[in-house]
């Protein structure tokens, strides 16, 4: 039985595999086969590119809520309410212009369930919208 060690790798195998990652870091680096004997340097690397990127998150979210002249404690639940507004106001458009197109038609059972959604979402838009202009205005 013969105890392999674990393969050294040269700084441009590393830096190549560092690169890599950093493009597309699906997989925990410090795991990659062949690269055993680099474990903890590798392990550093992820965590600092981690710290890194977490910065550069809380950095935009900040930027935002700035430029919404809101409290970056709020930016979360305004993001939502602005994301929520502007995806259902989309439907709503969508729903809209596909059911509305096919006029004249008769109104029938389906039909009113298609023009339900529409109301629906043109309401979810409208209360969406409203939740996130009372927390940029403080009252939520």
């Amino acid at each position: 039985m013969t105890d392999t060690k674990p393969q050294i790798r040269t700084k441009a195998e590393i830096q190549n595999l560092k690169d890599g990652w950093k493009k597309d870091p699906c997989w925990d680096i410090e795991h990659t086969e062949g690269f055993e004997a680099h474990e903890a340097e590798l392990k550093l690397f992820s965590d600092e590119c981690e710290k890194e990127w977490e910065q550069k998150r809380i950095a935009r979210k900040e930027e935002a809520a700035k430029a919404w002249a809101i409290p970056f404690e709020k930016y979360h639940e305004a993001a939502i309410a602005h994301g929520k507004a502007i995806a259902e106001k989309d439907n709503a458009k969508k729903l809209m212009l596909h059911y509305l197109s096919e006029l004249p038609m008769n109104i029938d059972s389906d039909c009113r369930v298609e023009i339900k959604e529409i109301v629906d979402s043109i309401i979810d838009s409208a209360v969406a919208q409203v939740k996130f202009d009372l927390i940029k205005s403080g009252k939520l």
